[in-house]
């Protein structure tokens, strides 16, 4: 037989290479092809052949996948002749060959992906039930022991479970679901009582069994089996999965894992920097739980299956029964495996309890461990979990229970009709106000902003349980007298406390809270108060503000003090878009944590610069400097804007689309500070005047700021002359001046001053003030150095000679502020500043000590004046105490 066997194969071999050969393959697309190609499967051995014999069977895999879809399509006798050859049965000895021999590893990658194709790709349901007869796909191939280490035989097994899984009804799940007579070694009398007990799902249970595979590719499409199984609609399916132990598992066993991930999110993950062997071990467990969790949910929406009709869980909490008023009992133990696996015993327990309990303990042996049950963690993770939680899981009512076991009441003490906060109520309102720390507030902020957002449908059960506990604004489109558990005046009182914790948090400096976060706080703080803040809160506001415009004034005092009042009208946009929008996403949330780490104040303010007498230069890197403006700005919109919002009636759509009047002063007021007094020194108080530079061109709004080189003007009354080279060995008789010009035609006032170097131009001769006797009173710039960073000093070995300190123009600030990820976060990293914002220097020789000494006094008091200019501005605002 085997001699038989070997020569049919070598037949086989040579047809098909004649066919090739000599063209007689033109039309494969015939019944005819069809059975020489599974001739070769045929009469091939299912293992000990030649590589050339394996790359034969691996093209022949190819071609019957085209001629089955082909059929499928277009003639439906192929599949008659697909059954009577039992091609299946071909296909399935190569995965598992007789006498324990090992599967090739190319056959068996191409057969995997052949039947996904096929699978994939034919729809008419007959030629499915033609595929999956006989057991060959729903046992042979699910249940296939294969090379699972090898990555790629995993990849592409998984693979195929997920498309077979796609493809489950409830008429093709006969060939999957085996109960009874139909099991491969059962006894035929089993009675049809015992089919549930006694049926195997293969699909299902390897679905299941790669649930924990260290891969996540893997695992979630392990999750997607399992989640289109439990999905079939069919009653006996639906009893057998249900069962203890299919259903053990699966949806338990899920949140297990989950309850395992929150445990090795320790502080120590949360908090790691970017650049740190936590980060992405961080990002990874995020990402997990996030999956696991999205998948309980999935499990808690799908149709219960009751007699034919569906039970669908509505998203809004609320099950949805057309037909019948049984109960979803399919979301309910799904719901209550969550509950009691990993939100009742890791996260609420964790939030109240602050010691850590673990999740292995020693047994009685030192070499033996024991289970201790679900694992406990800080309060920190447990309310990011917590926010993860209510992003995640929306539908049902597992978000209603959270809310209220988190920020609920129970019954007073001695009065049957009042209520007092929980323990639990009691922690969130101390953590929310920063009182337990700046991590464990921006946790908290971000669980009390998930759940607020969790529900769109103010009519809902999620959204009376959320106005309950005062995370919801009141429904006013109806008289709320009694509604609930609670009266009005109740629920009133206890968005009020919700709202006096957030401010007090805005309000705090130490710990402070990343802008993201504070932002986040803002949003749900505007939402809540409904143009009721009380007075606490508004006081706490109040100090925020002040603190805010503390560092504004210190950021003007910087080198970027100049880009001060365009940088906060830039960024009032954006501020206000993250802030009527606050993403809660994963990694967002868990950045608001690690900087809240990270950092006592990132704001940047500074309370020890008032220290300093006004208009007095702070010398610091010029990225910091523009790292400081930028976050100054970002944090004064916020607190200007949320002061708007809380006095409107719907707080989170009332945050205003451009800076109010109020806020800045008039125009002519700053004209007056910096161009008002000629001549003078600064030494009688008064400030310097600077000279007035050539208007901005037209059309050129967002440049306005900088004096371009190349832009001609008349020669000022106050200039000195001196020398510069810009090469080496080629030096320059220039003209230094200090000038400025305002913003042209803008609602938003502001100044632009620059210590410029002026060439005389090529014409006729004229006196200058200056002294000395050139070609023209008017001249070109040839370089430009903003007013604000020019911190000059004269060489102690040259008196002579006054080394300037030179600033990237403003237009580098701007892209920097526009660059990815600048506006998340307390602000862009001074590091990353300082790759696009670079320091130079000018070496300037004046003629004589006197002028080289009244240059550097001019260069002085014109960087006052230009504060003085910037300070005066946004007066209104700054001015708060």
């Amino acid at each position: 037989a085997l001699v038989s066997d070997a020569a049919a194969f070598e037949d086989a071999r040579w047809v098909a290479m004649l066919a090739n050969l000599f063209g007689l393959r033109r039309d494969r697309f015939t019944l005819v092809n069809l059975r020489r190609l599974t001739d070769v499967l045929r009469v091939t051995p299912a293992s000990g052949f030649s590589r050339a014999t394996s790359s034969t069977v691996v093209e022949t895999f190819r071609e019957i996948a085209e001629l089955m879809i082909y059929g499928d399509q277009h003639d439906p006798s192929f599949f008659d002749v697909f059954v009577e050859q039992r091609v299946m049965a071909h296909f399935t000895k190569f995965l598992t060959p007789p006498g324990g021999d090992r599967a090739d590893r190319q056959i068996v990658l191409q057969l995997l992906q052949t039947l996904a194709i096929v699978i994939q790709n034919i729809r008419e349901e007959t030629s499915l039930f033609f595929l999956f007869s006989e057991q060959h796909v729903s046992v042979r191939v699910v249940q296939a022991e294969l090379d699972f280490h090898d990555e790629e035989v995993m990849a592409r097994y998984v693979s195929l479970l997920k498309t077979i899984s796609l493809r489950l009804n409830q008429r093709t799940v006969q060939m999957f679901f085996l109960t009874g007579g139909e099991l491969p070694s059962q006894n035929k009398k089993a009675s049809r009582e015992n089919d549930a007990r006694d049926a195997i799902f293969p699909l299902f249970a390897s679905g299941v069994s790669l649930l924990p595979h260290h891969e996540s590719m893997v695992r979630a499409s392990a999750r997607t089996v399992v989640l289109n199984c439990l999905a079939v609609n069919d009653k006996r399916v639906r009893k057998f999965l249900t069962s203890p132990k299919p259903w053990g598992k699966c949806v338990p066993q899920s949140v297990k894992h989950a309850g395992a991930t929150v445990a090795a999110l320790t502080e120590r993950t949360l908090f790691a920097k970017p650049n740190e062997t936590g980060a992405r071990e961080r990002g990874n467990l995020v990402a997990e739980l996030s999956d696991l969790l999205s998948f309980v949910d999935d499990v808690v929406g799908l149709p219960e299956v009751t007699d034919g009709r569906e039970l669908t869980a509505g998203g809004d909490g609320n099950t949805q029964d057309t037909q019948s008023t049984q109960e979803n009992t399919l979301a309910k133990r799904a719901e209550h495996a969550l509950w009691e696996g990993l939100i009742a015993p890791t996260l609420l327990e964790s939030v109240v309890a602050t010691q850590r309990a673990t999740k292995i303990v020693p047994g009685e042996n030192e070499n033996e461990t024991r289970d201790a049950g679900p694992p406990r963690t800080s309060p920190t993770t447990a309310l990011f979990a917590v926010s993860r939680v209510a992003v995640s899981c929306r539908r049902g009512n597992t978000l209603r229970r959270v809310a209220r076991e988190l920020f609920g009441f129970e019954p007073g003490v001695g009065n049957e009709n009042s209520r007092r906060p929980n323990a639990r109520r009691v922690f969130l309102l101390k953590a929310l106000a920063g009182i337990e720390g700046a991590p464990v507030a921006a946790a908290a902020i971000a669980a009390a902003a998930s759940l607020a957002r969790a529900t769109a449908d103010k009519a809902n059960a999620l959204a009376e349980a959320l106005r309950d506990v005062g995370l919801a604004p009141p429904d006013t489109k109806r008289n709320e007298t009694e509604t609930g558990t609670g009266t009005e005046t109740e629920r009133s009182s206890a968005r009020g406390e919700i709202c006096d914790a957030l401010a007090a948090s805005l309000a705090r400096i130490d710990p402070g809270l990343p802008l993201g976060a504070r932002r986040c706080a803002a949003w749900l703080l505007a939402r809540l108060a409904g143009g009721a803040a009380s007075t606490l809160a508004r006081a706490s506001i109040d100090v925020a503000l002040a603190a805010a415009a503390a560092a504004m004034r210190h950021a003007i005092d910087g080198p970027w003090g100049d880009a001060a009042v365009s940088t906060f009208e830039h960024e009032w946009g954006t501020t206000r878009r993250e802030t009527t929008q606050p993403s809660i996403r994963d990694e967002t949330v868990a950045s608001w944590i690690r900087e809240a780490a990270s950092s006592s104040d990132p704001r940047g303010a500074d309370p020890r610069g008032e220290s300093r007498a006004s208009g007095e230069p702070v010398r610091e890197e010029s990225a910091a400097a523009a790292s400081a403006v930028l976050r100054a700005s970002r944090e004064l919109a916020l607190l200007v804007m949320l002061g708007d919002a809380m006095d409107a009636r719907h707080g989170d759509n009332a945050f205003p689309s451009e800076p109010p009047a109020r806020v800045f002063c008039d125009a002519s007021a700053v004209d007056r500070v910096v161009f008002g007094v000629a001549g003078s020194g600064g030494d009688d108080g008064t400030p310097f005047a600077l000279a007035k530079a050539p208007n901005a061109p037209t059309g050129d709004a967002h440049r306005w700021m900088e004096i371009r080189e190349g832009t001609e003007m008349g020669f000022p009354t106050v200039l000195f002359p001196c020398r510069v080279a810009f090469e080496a060995g080629r030096e320059r008789s220039v003209f230094l001046v200090v000038a400025a010009r305002s913003r042209p035609q803008s609602k938003v006032p502001g100044v632009a001053a620059a210590a410029l170097l002026l060439e005389a131009l090529p014409n006729a001769g004229d006196e200058l003030p200056g002294g000395g006797t050139v070609s023209s009173s008017r001249g070109v710039v040839r370089a430009v150095a903003p007013l604000g960073a020019c911190d000059a000093f004269i060489d102690p070995s040259h008196k002579k000679w006054l080394r300037v300190r030179v600033r990237s123009p403003y237009s580098c600030l701007a892209a920097a502020r526009k660059s990815p990820g600048s506006s998340e976060g307390s602000g862009p990293n001074p590091e990353r500043l300082s790759k696009k914002l670079r320091d130079g220097h000018w070496t300037l020789a004046f003629p004589d000590e006197e002028t080289c000494a009244a240059a550097s006094d001019a260069l002085e008091n014109g960087a006052k004046t230009l504060r003085a200019g910037c300070r005066a501005a946004m007066a209104p605002v700054l001015m708060q105490r």
